[in-house]
């Protein structure tokens, strides 16, 4: 725990950047400021931590000034008052471990558009292909092809969405453990799955069945 956080109060943060909050029992709600929504999702529970049942976004006060401002986390201790004390070990571990999970949050990013290219492509080519069929011999000969298209589709409403949980279940296979940090999920399947083996994420592609598309 960073001296100081503890006597911050997020509700107050979070008004001050412009979020509208009313009382819902021990808890503040409000809508989101980082992602659109018509539905109030965003929680300030007691305890000073914040989560949105919307984006799956969480954390403290820290975290919320970071992700509204898009800074850094020493710039979001500067910006709370709260770097006036020398940096602890702890707190060093903490910006690096932020540094890594941002890093990994944009290479994730990264992947994302490179994998929803590669399946709109082939959505692309398989209708492509059923043009090209003339006679029931045809549809015999390449309609298996037809099964594949609500699979792709599929992915790729995922990939167009704000899901962060089911794109990166899309990318690993794994459950979501709660409460959900998506650069924390990706540093930890990577420890436990790539670790070793020289691979990142951002050269990672699930293997997927290639069709001809000509």
């Amino acid at each position: 725990m960073i001296d100081g956080l503890q006597d911050i109060d997020l509700a107050e943060i979070a008004r001050s950047k412009g979020i509208e909050l009313r009382k819902s029992g021990n808890c503040y709600v409000g809508l989101c400021p980082l992602h659109h929504e018509k539905t109030p999702s965003f929680f300030i529970f007691p305890d000073n931590k914040f989560k949105c049942w919307g984006c799956g976004q969480h954390g403290d006060a820290i975290d919320l000034v970071q992700k509204v401002h898009g800074i850094s986390f020493p710039d979001a201790l500067t910006h709370l008052g709260l770097n006036q004390r020398p940096l602890t070990p702890d707190v060093r571990r903490q910006i690096q471990e932020r540094k890594q999970g941002a890093e990994l949050v944009r290479r994730f990013r990264r992947w994302e558009v490179r994998k929803a290219d590669q399946i709109a492509t082939m959505i692309r080519c398989i209708n492509k292909i059923t043009t090209t069929w003339k006679t029931p011999d045809d549809l015999e000969r390449d309609g298996d092809i037809l099964n594949l298209l609500p699979h792709y589709e599929y992915q790729l409403d995922i990939l167009c969405s704000r899901d962060d949980r089911k794109k990166f279940q899309l990318l690993t296979g794994q459950e979501i453990i709660e409460p959900f940090d998506l650069g924390q999920s990706i540093r930890v399947w990577i420890n436990r799955n790539l670790k070793g083996e020289g691979i990142t994420i951002n050269g990672y592609k699930r293997k997927i069945i290639k069709k001809k598309c000509n």
